[in-house]
């Protein structure tokens, strides 16, 4: 029972400033005496509706003398109750004199059928007693439900945007956001990896700098601690994923813009799950930042979106940032991320000794020497071999086809090509991915594309990475060509 049912029950208006003592006793009153169990035939549908309707009547009698009490102090609460007690004794000798009628009745008049006739008033007024019960019952059934105002997005963002800090290292700038009052910070791996300092600035414009306490560059998380005298305002992670259509909003700092506020809905989930689809538009400096329902709660981290659409952004999901923060709190790397150098000209890829005097647009019979020193060529008239220690650098041990393009005789691009089975093809691009990141830094871009076909690129130094993973065909692709 709520203050609305018990109001329409005893007639009372919810909007009134002050609840009327008087009025409730008097409407409970006029009340019972509307639906007096003893007007109708026992075990009628009458009867039974009227038992019920009394039950609700004895409910919100007492709700609204509590809802007094509380209202006015414990002295009305008192006299309420003994007022509440004196009726309840009064109807349940009313109670107990009606069945004890209706028990007689239809002990005298189990083999009759009642007939309207006799009593033609009184059974005129019972039915139209009955047809008003009805009409209640049926619009409190229909009423609808007030509409639920909008969203106070102001009153949400003072709220949360203490805990929205701008990261800065030595080559990227972009978002991230306090999950501790100690000072842990959750962003994306992406705006972290690689920086030989990192910079924090809070919304009160105070500037510290940050640790590394750990990494998931698969799921291109991180975590970044700094220190402070006093406690960080703080969000919290929902436990569990967001509702497909739920409003919500992305801060962060896109193109250094701090503080920028946009609003959206949950679209909604890729990968089993893994990243939460929204359309809160971001911009590249959003990464790290928090996508957050309206209760206050982080639904997702921004960390890609795609150019070719609209509306297309995705987050990492709670439930994967909740697990990492929670195994990442009490960790403090102390081990170097990796990074790869490239010359301008080698193409120098890892792991490969053969290839290490190769030039972009070196000729045919140069980049041959070349392969014949590191592989076995499968078939000497063309340019395609078969090996397993290419991606050892990538610990994926996997045996590929590395292809090599030519324009006009000069040598453009390598490809690696690498066939699976469904079921583990998401495994290895996704551990493929982690080692180029590691390799060349954070991705240029990361998302899908309109054949649905995931693309992940890099650039270094004049070098282009591209992977990409056809799911037809079960094939990854990973393309090496100069910029």
């Amino acid at each position: 029972m709520n203050l609305d049912d018990a109001c329409m029950y005893l007639n009372i208006s919810p909007d009134d400033d002050d609840l009327n003592l008087d009025e409730i006793n008097r409407n409970y009153n006029s009340k019972l005496k509307l639906y007096d169990p003893a007007k109708f035939s026992p075990d009628s549908p009458e009867h039974v509706k009227a038992l019920h309707m009394r039950k609700n009547l004895h409910e919100a009698y007492n709700f609204l003398l509590d809802v007094h009490s509380q209202i006015y102090g414990s002295n009305n609460k008192s006299g309420n109750n003994n007022l509440f007690w004196k009726l309840a004794f009064v109807s349940s000798l009313v109670i107990i004199l009606c069945f004890a009628v209706s028990a007689f009745l239809f002990y005298k008049y189990n083999n009759q059928t009642p007939t309207p006739s006799n009593n033609s008033n009184e059974y005129s007024q019972i039915m139209r007693e009955l047809e008003q019960l009805r009409r209640m019952t049926q619009n409190q059934n229909q009423a609808p439900k007030p509409p639920q105002a909008p969203a106070n997005y102001a009153d949400l963002v003072e709220r949360v945007m203490p805990s929205i800090v701008l990261i800065e290292t030595d080559n990227a700038k972009g978002s991230g956001f306090f999950v501790s009052a100690k000072g842990d910070i959750l962003t994306n791996f992406h705006v972290v990896s690689n920086a030989e300092r990192i910079r924090v600035t809070t919304r009160d414009g105070k500037k510290f700098n940050a640790r590394v306490k750990d990494y998931d560059s698969e799921n291109d998380m991180a975590l970044i601690a700094i220190e402070s005298r006093s406690a960080t305002p703080f969000l919290h992670i929902s436990p569990v994923l967001p509702r497909q259509g739920e409003a919500v909003i992305a801060i962060g700092n896109p193109r250094g813009y701090d503080g920028t506020v946009s609003n959206g809905i949950i679209s909604a989930f890729r990968e089993n799950n893994k990243w939460v689809q929204f359309t809160a538009p971001i911009s590249p400096g959003s990464s790290g930042g928090a996508l957050i329902n309206l209760q206050g709660q982080v639904v997702g981290m921004p960390t890609q979106y795609r150019t070719d659409g609209q509306n297309l952004n995705f987050a990492v999901a709670p439930t994967l940032l909740n697990n990492f923060f929670k195994n990442a709190q009490n960790n403090n790397i102390s081990r170097p991320q990796r990074t790869a150098r490239r010359n301008n000209n080698n193409v120098s890829l890892p792991n490969s000794r053969g290839f290490q005097g190769l030039r972009w647009g070196a000729s045919f019979s140069s980049v041959e020497r070349a392969i014949n020193a590191e592989l076995e060529p499968l078939d000497d008239s063309d340019v395609l071999f078969y090996t397993k220690k290419f991606y050892q650098a990538f610990n994926a041990n996997i045996d590929v086809k590395i292809c090599y393009s030519f324009n006009n005789y000069k040598l453009s691009g390598v490809m690696l090509a690498h066939q699976t089975n469904n079921r583990n093809i998401n495994n290895v691009r996704n551990n493929l991915t982690r080692e180029l990141t590691n390799l060349y830094g954070s991705p240029v871009r990361r998302g899908y594309d309109d054949d649905d076909n995931f693309i992940c690129m890099w650039a270094d130094s004049g070098l282009g990475i591209l992977l990409t993973q056809n799911s037809e065909i079960n094939t990854i692709l990973i393309i090496f060509s100069p910029l």
